[in-house]
């Protein structure tokens, strides 16, 4: 139901179809679902990289020889630009 600017009243009508209702609304909150898994999983690798990244800076800086200092650093960039 609408009104209308001159006082009156405007009815409008639809057709319901349940089936259909619960049909969108199941597929919109399975999109939205997808949506929320596919951030989750995105913020979990961003983190893991950073995480990864962190180990190999420590490893670099505790290195033994000049060698592995280097690699631990590579592997560091590669995780961080990763992340």
């Amino acid at each position: 139901v609408r009104s209308q600017a001159d006082g009156g009243t405007q009815f409008i009508t639809t057709t319901f179809r349940p089936t259909d209702t619960r049909k969108d609304i199941a597929d919109t909150s399975n999109d939205y679902v997808k949506g929320a898994k596919g951030k989750l999983d995105t913020v979990k690798n961003s983190i893991e990289h950073k995480l990864e990244a962190l180990k190999a800076r420590k490893k670099a800086a505790t290195a033994e020889t000049k060698g592995e200092e280097i690699g631990y650093k590579a592997k560091a960039e590669l995780h961080q630009a990763a992340s």
